[in-house]
């Protein structure tokens, strides 16, 4: 528990734990929000890690040079599904991968809570978060196995 603890304080933007002062109605919320933000974690070689399909808090660019370039082929895939004609709330999916990745690649990692109150604040009731789970889910197991875990689709690209 401690490093769950310890890595909610360092976390900008999200909050605090739930106190004795608070009221009934705060720590409810509070907890929502903590288990909304922390899925079941583990340590790993001084990194956090996540279990199962939960989405995760943080994604990190892998090591080396290949799976990069892969991850940067898909994000052009992705780029070329998106429709500026179509809706936002039908290509949801496709819109959070894109950011998921543009976020991830340009920084080293993503803050999945913080692209989240951010694409929720940009795309209003259009935003869908269990589109934004699963972009999450999907983009951590291309970085962490190549896609081993995700079902469908078209996977990462081979690079030549």
């Amino acid at each position: 528990m401690n490093s769950l603890f310890i890595h909610f304080k360092t976390m900008k933007g999200i909050g605090k734990l739930p106190t004795e002062n608070d009221s009934p109605e705060e720590i409810s919320q509070r907890r929502r929000a903590v288990i909304r933000v922390f899925p079941i974690v583990r340590m790993e070689e001084g990194k956090l890690m996540t279990i199962g399909k939960e989405k995760p808090t943080i994604i990190q660019v892998p090591e080396g040079t290949e799976r990069i370039m892969q991850l940067q082929a898909k994000l052009r895939q992705y780029r070329s599904r998106y429709d500026m004609r179509e809706s936002p709330s039908k290509q949801m999916d496709t819109i959070c991968k894109i950011k998921v990745l543009e976020a991830m690649l340009k920084d080293s990692f993503c803050l999945t809570i913080e692209l989240e109150r951010e694409l929720c604040q940009t795309y209003g009731s259009d935003f869908d978060h269990d589109a934004f789970d699963n972009a999450c889910v999907v983009i951590r197991d291309y970085c962490a196995t190549g896609g081993q875990m995700v079902k469908g689709g078209e996977g990462l690209p081979e690079i030549q």
